[in-house]
């Protein structure tokens, strides 16, 4: 297999280096009328974050609890409303990562759901709420939560796409093939490849990579400009220089959102519809090693092995059973040929994945 095509810098490895200390931090919400900096609302963010980091999970989750129990609450101020909502809220996402690190999949779940409802009905954050009912959508369509009244519909595709795609992942077992040299090679990193030989090549790179690599390096940046068709970015940030396209972004938030594969076929299935690919080197988190030697991932130590705590954190994160179900419904709203790796784990159930997720990957190392 081909190695990566850049080495980092001592400046971006550094960068990089920070990315790997993975501490808790409370979650917020940007909403009208509440700054999250006033003294009141950071003082009580800051307790929430040192009290987990001091005590843990699940000592920190009862002690909150003890707290919204016995405080005479006055709730007369949006100020104070606020900050009851922000210790129950994160309270919820505690049990819900104490959960995770005891490798109990399916309770963790169970929590998240409770989660997504009191964010539902509490939020003052249109876009929290909005989050928090695409969340319970989801999961009501696969079986893991029931309540009709809160279904969005899924994405409608109306037009089909005589162009086809190779959607080339971090973790494939060899070489794009040049089988597909009549498919447009989709890539989320850039490897040593030769994209010549293919109909197109198209890079997707997430805000972590891009700002923290791409634009500290200008060999790199030189070199993917003049090797890609088209560069998308998955980065919030206004005015990405040309040719870096800001990639639009699934419907997600604090409670789950889109990784990279879903990511991708979100936009691809927004452009040109239904179309025809090949899906290869995506394993969805099933296998000890989640990204290949070729593959530039940033959560690897000095000696190049990748770190589980950062993974798993990721995970925790973008919430893995939300991204299975994701990407399991775009998938089928496409022409998948071959990818017999892939269609084998895409066909689980939301049960089965979690149950292999379980078996494989240390939940226990976000403690």
């Amino acid at each position: 297999m081909s190695q990566m095509t850049t080495t980092l810098t001592r400046s971006e490895i550094r960068r990089v280096s920070a990315l790997r200390k993975v501490r808790f931090r409370e979650i917020c919400e940007t909403t009208a009328r509440i700054d999250n900096k006033r003294p009141a609302i950071k003082l009580a963010r800051l307790f929430i974050r040192y009290l987990v980091r001091a005590v843990g999970y699940g000592a920190a989750a009862r002690a909150l609890g003890l707290i919204l129990r016995t405080i005479r609450w006055k709730a007369a101020t949006r100020e104070t409303r606020y900050i009851r909502y922000l210790m129950e809220l994160n309270k919820l996402r505690i049990e819900y990562m104490d959960s995770l690190a005891g490798n109990d999949l399916y309770s963790a779940t169970l929590k998240k759901n409770q989660w997504a409802e009191f964010a539902l009905r509490n939020s003052m954050s249109p876009a929290s709420r909005w989050a928090a009912r695409g969340y319970l959508s989801l999961l009501s369509r696969h079986g893991f939560y029931n309540a009709s009244d809160v279904v969005f519909p899924r994405m409608d595709i109306r037009t089909v796409s005589e162009t086809k795609f190779y959607i080339y992942g971090p973790n494939a077992g060899s070489p794009p093939s040049i089988k597909y040299k009549d498919h447009v090679l989709v890539l989320m990193k850039p490897i040593a490849a030769d994209v010549s030989l293919y109909r197109g090549a198209v890079l997707f790179l997430n805000s972590v990579y891009y700002n923290g690599v791409v634009c500290k390096n200008d060999k790199l940046s030189y070199e993917i400009t003049n090797k890609y068709g088209k560069l998308y970015v998955n980065c919030r940030r206004a005015g990405l220089p040309p040719p870096f396209i800001r990639s639009k972004f699934p419907m997600g938030g604090d409670i789950a959102s889109a990784q990279g594969l879903g990511r991708v076929l979100y936009n691809l299935i927004r452009q040109y519809g239904k179309f025809s690919c090949v899906i290869e080197g995506f394993d969805l988190y099933l296998k000890p090693t989640v990204y290949g030697s070729y593959y530039p991932a940033l959560l690897r130590d000095k000696h190049g092995m990748l770190i589980e705590s950062a993974i798993c954190h990721s995970l925790v994160d973008h919430d893995a059973l939300y991204n299975f179900l994701y990407i399991k419904e775009l998938a089928g709203m496409l022409d998948i040929v071959d990818s017999a790796d892939f269609r084998r784990i895409i066909e689980l159930s939301g049960e089965r994945y979690l149950d292999e997720l379980s078996k494989v990957r240390n939940f226990a190392s976000i403690r």
